[in-house]
C-alpha cells in the first residue's frame, strides 16, 4: 500500500461534502466552474474542480463521483465483494479463474506493463508484505522475523498474475495478494479526467490524496497563466500553522498545458507513514526484492507524468529503487520527469530531471538543487 505525500495546489479550493458552483467572471458564458470534496473514498479524501457546461454540470460531476465509487468498490482490498478481495481469495495455479470488471481488467494489465518497466520494483502482488509488517497498525507492534519475511516475500511476483482478455484473472500462488494501492489512485485520476474531457469541461483539477492531475489551459480572463503545483518539504523541517502555507514547501512547479493535455504529478514518501524501531525508521514502502521496508535518506519522489497511473506507480517504484536505478527507467520514458527530495546532515537536497530546470523553484534557501 502506498501512501501519498501531500502536494500543494496553488488554486482555490472550496471545501465542500456536496457540489459547489459559481459563475465564470466572463459575462454571458454558458459554463460555470464546478468543485466537490468526499473523503474516505480509496482511504483518502478526493477533490474535483471542474469548467463545466452549466446546463448539465451537476450532473457530470455527480457521474465523476459514481466512476470513484465503483472503482473504490472494484480495487477495494478490504471489501468482501470486491473484484481484488475475490481474485485474492481464489489464489492458486489449480483454481479457476476469476471474472473482473472492465477497469479491473484494465488496471492490472497496466500494473503487469509498470513492473515489467520497473524490473519489478513496482509490484502490484505486494499484499502478503503489507500485511505481514502492518506499519499502519495503531496497536502494539515489532517487525516480523526473517522467517515470516521470507514466506510473505515468496507469495510477491507480479509475474504469476495471469490475465486473459477481457475479464479474467488469477493469481497462480495460493495466498498471493494483490494490493493497488500505489496505482489506484493514478488509475482513478486518469479514468475521471477521460470522463470529464468526454463531457465538455474546458479544464479540470483532481486531487486525491497527493495524487494531483490537470486538465487543460489555466487562464484568468483571457490570459493564460501557468497552473503551480508544490512538493512539501519533509519532517521536520515543516513549521505547522500560520502564513499561507507556502513556508511549508520545499518546491514549487510551474506548468503551461494546452487545452486538450494533462498532466499529472504523483508523490511517494518515506517519512509520513512509518514505524520506529531499535533506532530503524522503517518505511511504509517495501523493496519486492527483499521484502524489508525502504530505509533511506530519499524522502520522497515526484514524478511529473500525461498519464496519472504512472505517475502514481513510477513514484513509489523510484522511491524503493533510489535515484540511480530510477534514471535508467526515466531514460525509457521521454516526456516524465521526476524530484528526488533527501535529508542528509540535517539538509535538504533536491534532485530533478532536466526538463524541470526552467519550472522548478526552490522555497528555501539553504536548500541544494541539482540538476540531471
Amino acid at each position: 500500500m502506498n501512501m501519498r505525500v501531500r502536494v500543494c495546489v496553488f488554486v482555490f479550493f472550496t471545501a465542500v461534502a456536496a457540489t459547489v458552483m459559481y459563475r465564470i467572471a466572463n459575462a454571458g458564458t454558458s459554463f460555470v466552474v464546478a468543485e466537490r470534496l468526499e473523503m474516505n473514498m480509496m482511504n483518502t479524501i478526493m477533490f474535483v474542480s471542474a469548467e463545466l457546461p452549466e446546463n448539465t454540470a451537476e450532473k457530470i460531476m455527480n457521474g465523476a463521483f459514481l466512476i470513484l465509487s465503483e472503482l473504490d468498490g472494484a480495487f477495494s482490498r478490504y471489501k468482501a465483494s470486491s473484484d481484488v478481495s475475490r481474485v485474492n481469495g481464489a489464489s492458486g495455479s489449480g483454481k479457476e479463474y476469476v471474472r473482473v470488471g472492465r477497469e479491473t481488467w484494465s488496471i492490472l494489465e497496466s500494473s503487469l506493463s509498470f513492473a515489467d518497466l520497473t524490473g519489478g520494483y513496482f509490484d502490484p502482488t505486494v499484499g502478503p508484505l503489507t500485511d505481514l509488517w502492518r506499519i499502519s497498525a495503531t496497536v502494539a507492534w515489532a517487525p516480523p522475523s526473517d522467517e515470516q519475511v521470507s514466506a510473505a516475500l515468496s507469495l510477491v511476483d507480479y509475474r504469476e498474475i495471469s490475465l486473459v482478455s477481457p475479464d479474467m484473472a488469477r493469481l497462480n500462488l495460493e495466498g498471493a495478494a494483490l494490493d493497488l494501492g500505489a496505482v489506484a489512485k493514478g488509475y482513478a485520476a486518469d479514468r475521471v479526467t477521460e470522463y470529464l474531457k468526454e463531457n465538455g469541461a474546458r479544464w479540470a483539477l483532481l486531487n486525491f490524496g497527493g495524487d494531483t492531475m490537470l486538465l487543460g489551459a489555466r487562464r484568468i480572463g483571457s490570459e493564460a497563466v501557468p497552473w503551480r503545483l508544490g512538493i512539501r518539504r519533509p519532517a521536520p523541517f515543516v513549521e505547522m500553522g500560520g502564513g499561507d502555507g507556502r513556508e511549508n514547501l520545499e518546491c514549487r512547479l510551474s506548468f503551461f498545458i494546452s487545452s486538450d493535455e494533462t498532466l499529472s504529478l504523483a508523490t511517494s514518501g518515506s517519512y509520513e507513514r512509518f514505524k520506529q524501531f531499535a533506532g530503524r525508521n522503517l518505511s511504509h514502502v517495501f523493496d519486492p526484492h527483499t521484502g524489508q521496508p525502504i530505509e533511506t535518506n530519499l524522502v520522497s519522489v515526484s514524478v511529473i507524468d500525461p498519464v496519472s497511473a504512472r505517475a502514481d506507480a513510477m513514484a513509489t517504484a523510484f522511491l524503493a529503487m533510489g535515484e540511480r536505478r530510477a534514471r535508467e527507467t526515466l531514460n525509457r520514458l521521454p516526456g516524465t520527469e521526476a524530484v528526488f527530495v533527501y535529508l542528509e546532515d540535517e539538509k535538504i537536497r533536491v534532485s530533478a530531471t532536466e526538463g524541470l530546470r526552467e519550472k522548478i523553484e526552490l522555497m528555501h534557501k539553504s536548500t541544494i538543487l541539482e540538476i540531471f
